[in-house]
């Protein structure tokens, strides 16, 4: 997917723009039923593909723009599952797990202490 590895690009180049939501509007129009439908296709797709990782961080990065934490840190969650040594996933998930618990994250396992669900370890240790 060629956006996912434009985003990737971005936020590598720019990290402090990990913490700001996409300005939904500049891509998608004035309205927001374009970007819906984009995550409407995005869910579909990943029905069919659950193993894809782009797919998951786009999902992810559409609904953190979308003002969907909720739903951004639930796609993060599974790209990390995918990718659990990628620090670009995990930094994509504890912004928008910040953004959804409202409060800090303090060390491993973030939003479980804040009893947010049932989320994988932020920073897996390597084998």
């Amino acid at each position: 997917m060629a956006a996912s590895l434009s985003l990737r690009r971005g936020l590598e180049s720019s990290p402090d723009a990990i913490d700001y939501p996409i300005d939904i509007a500049a891509i998608y129009g004035p309205s927001s039923d374009a970007a819906y439908q984009h995550v409407n296709a995005l869910t579909a797709y990943l029905a069919q593909r659950p193993d894809n990782l782009d797919g998951w961080m786009l999902l992810g990065y559409v609904r953190f723009g979308l003002g969907d934490a909720a739903g951004a840190a639930e796609a993060f969650d599974r790209a990390a599952t995918l990718a659990p040594y990628d620090s670009l996933v995990h930094m994509l998930r504890e912004s928008a797990l910040r953004i959804w618990t409202a409060a800090p994250l303090e060390g491993p396992g973030g939003a479980e202490s804040l009893g947010q669900g049932q989320l994988a370890p932020m920073y897996p240790t390597a084998p």
